[in-house]
């Protein structure tokens, strides 16, 4: 059984946990030795759960309490809801993106829209001003024809 492991001064929490389960899964594989017993899974949980929170690691403490198993099963409770809260976050942030490119997509055919409406009013103004102009037209063709008309009566007298 060998195992080689680079332990420094100022290694990341991360790095530590990383030596700790290293050393348990060593153990597990020859447990035909006294340190099998101390590096269980369960040690190795509540290790790696004080390192993560900032305090040091006292054996002896875990040796001489033994594992809690209330504080194991709240363990397991809080990962079990942390690992909830971040499917909920997960969840919510898919969501929340669906959400606003539905809401994106909405105000950019309301933006069509007003375009569509400004570009259907200035065709109405102007179908407007061609309507005003050919009545002017026929007004004043309709006068043309009454003063004709007249011109006609008079020559039809004579």
């Amino acid at each position: 059984m060998g195992i080689r492991l680079d332990i420094q001064n100022d290694m990341a929490k991360a790095e530590e946990i990383k030596i700790l389960e290293k050393l348990r899964d060593v153990f597990q594989e020859n447990s035909d030795n006294y340190l099998a017993h101390l590096f269980t899974n369960e040690f190795t949980q509540w290790a790696s759960n004080l390192i993560r929170d900032d305090i040091m690691v006292d054996a002896m403490q875990y040796i001489v309490a033994g594992p809690d198993e209330d504080n194991i099963l709240l363990e397991k409770q809080c990962r079990d809801l942390q690992c909830q809260v971040d499917a909920c976050q997960e969840k919510f942030g898919r969501v929340s993106n669906e959400y606003n490119q539905e809401i994106n997509a909405k105000f950019d055919e309301v933006e069509k829209l007003k375009g569509a409406a400004s570009q259907d009013a200035v065709r109405m103004q102007e179908l407007v001003e061609d309507i005003k102009l050919r009545a002017e037209v026929t007004n004043s063709l309709q006068l043309e024809i009454v003063k004709l008309k007249a011109k006609l009566y008079d020559l039809m007298e004579i």
